[in-house]
């Protein structure tokens, strides 16, 4: 009993230790399949899965150069387009855990030029806004400072016109709104030299007093350029086709935008005139108004939608507008007692002088809407004309003056100037210690003046030497014929006038001490008596 326990025992612990080795030998064969498995995945046998756009696309022995390819690519790419790019697909790497018989194998030179046909890729721009609302991308911050100066060029080349001396764009300062383009301010204008304005005008036509509100400036300088909006933008990246050509947007800031705006219907409108007024059609007014059930028919104190164009990019523009004013020269009568009473003689002929008023005038998109006058300055001072008149008397008094004799041919040549009307109150010749070198006509204030015969009317203004408002027509055969004292001229310089017109009304304006008219008549430049030519 006892051996044949003893044998059962032995066999059995045979057959159980049998069984163990065989089980530790597959397990000894399953972990060296495993390690070798892990040496070829995470040992110098290891592969990766290439990523594009988490879609694997193939594998690759070596992952740096993946993105060696890639690096290559995004500098060549911003070469090409010689600004940043930003390649816009993801490209990765992760190990491979398996290795399928059918995927594609890179090497570096197959990777660079299937990813060159397959990547996207944004290139960086600038975002231009107009008070924060988006315009459109164009290519750099300085792009959109070179658009803004173009835009202004074409403002100032208003004030060029073939005029060499004006001011370039570049030359004034651009200034814009609050924004981070303000830099484009650059050099400030240089004033205009004073002196080269008297070359610049027809000297016979500049008025004695100007109306800067009405009269017509002799130079018009623009001072400085703002652009009224907060324009700023930000750099961005963008597809190429999203950025706009530099034309483009030229032309989008220098266009009109439209906006609806109320418009209340005055006393006496009518569709069709409001139409006109605001450059717009029935038809667009009828679609900006379904409420009115008849669009010809608008009642006055009616509100109605209208649309208003105003400027995309809005302008203050500051103006300086040069105006010339006349200085009148004195003129000095002294006494010759070798000459007689009814002779006179030019010692010194003066010259007028001449003042430069500056006014700034302020314009908004295009619009005056200010001007004020700056500064004065005289740019030539007037000089004095010496005049001497004899005071002998000769033997012989003349009984219609005491003025050289008048010959036959030119008795009659000029009409009374207020045709027969008004008193004779004072004669030619010397007066109150001076000499008095017109004759004086008393009549009520708005008598008509008439020109005393056909000529071209060489001043119209008021004269500071004590003529006040004073006409002069020249009649083109050596004779002059001036008007005086009048209340109001209807001629301008340059006017051509027939004898008989009507050129002014008697008043008394200037040195004068009660409605009259002071008549001249001056022959080559010297004054006449002008008895002899009317009686």
């Amino acid at each position: 009993m006892n051996l044949l326990k003893t044998a059962n025992y032995k066999e059995r612990f045979f057959i159980k230790n049998i069984r163990l080795t065989l089980l530790t030998g597959l397990l000894l064969a399953f972990i060296l399949c495993r390690i070798s498995e892990h040496q070829k995945i995470y040992g110098k046998d290891i592969s990766y899965q290439i990523l594009f756009d988490n879609e694997i696309i193939g594998l690759i022995n070596d992952e740096s150069d993946v993105y060696e390819v890639y690096l290559q690519l995004e500098y060549e790419l911003k070469e090409l387009k010689n600004r940043n790019i930003q390649i816009e697909n993801k490209i990765d790497t992760e190990p491979a855990t398996t290795i399928d018989e059918n995927a594609i194998w890179f090497d570096k030179d197959t990777l660079y030029n299937t990813l060159k046909d397959k990547i996207t890729y944004s290139v960086e721009a600038y975002e231009l806004t107009i008070d924060g609302e988006v315009i459109g991308v164009i290519n750099s911050e300085q792009e959109a400072r070179n658009l803004l100066a173009d835009i202004a060029s074409e403002y100032i080349e208003l004030y060029n016109e073939g005029d060499d001396d004006v001011a370039e764009a570049s030359a004034i300062p651009i200034t814009v709104g609050v924004a981070s383009l303000n830099a484009i301010t650059i050099n400030n204008i240089v004033d205009i030299d004073s002196t080269n304005i008297l070359d610049k005008v027809e000297l016979t036509s500049v008025a004695e007093e100007v109306d800067i509100n009405n009269d017509t400036p002799i130079e018009v300088v623009p001072i400085e350029m703002h652009f009224e909006q907060d324009i700023s933008g930000e750099s961005i990246f963008v597809p190429e086709d999203e950025i706009m050509l530099y034309q483009e947007m030229e032309m989008l800031l220098a266009s009109n935008k439209t906006q609806p705006v109320k418009y209340t219907v005055a006393e006496g409108d009518n569709i069709s005139t409001v139409a006109e007024q605001n450059n717009m059609t029935i038809s667009e007014i009828k679609e900006l108004n379904p409420q009115i059930s008849d669009i010809n028919i608008i009642m006055p104190d009616e509100e109605i939608i209208l649309e208003e164009a105003t400027p995309v990019l809005e302008t203050e523009v500051t103006e300086k507008a040069i105006f010339l004013e006349k200085i009148p020269a004195e003129i000095e009568y002294k006494p010759n007692s070798e000459m007689f009473d009814d002779e006179e003689k030019t010692i010194l002929q003066g010259e007028d002088g001449y003042k430069e008023i500056n006014v700034q005038i302020t314009k908004v998109n295009g619009k005056e809407v200010s001007r004020e006058v700056i500064d004065e300055k005289i740019i030539k001072e007037p000089t004095k004309t010496i005049i001497e008149h004899g005071t002998k008397k000769k033997a012989v008094a003349r009984s219609n003056g005491s003025g050289p004799s008048v010959s036959t041919s030119d008795k009659g040549l000029f009409m009374h100037p207020l045709n027969g009307e008004g008193v004779f109150t004072s004669g030619y010749g010397p007066r109150w210690g001076s000499f008095h070198g017109g004759i004086d006509f008393g009549a009520p204030a708005g008598t008509p003046i008439y020109a005393a015969d056909d000529g071209t009317v060489t001043y119209s203004s008021w004269n500071n030497g004590g003529y006040g408002y004073l006409v002069i027509i020249d009649h083109g055969n050596g004779y002059e014929t001036y008007y005086a004292h009048n209340s109001k001229n209807y001629v301008n310089v340059g006017d051509k006038v027939s004898k008989g017109d009507n050129i002014a009304t008697v008043g008394s304006t200037g040195d004068s001490t009660g409605n009259h008219i002071h008549f001249e008549i001056r022959l080559n430049g010297s004054r006449q008596d002008p008895y002899g030519y009317l009686f």
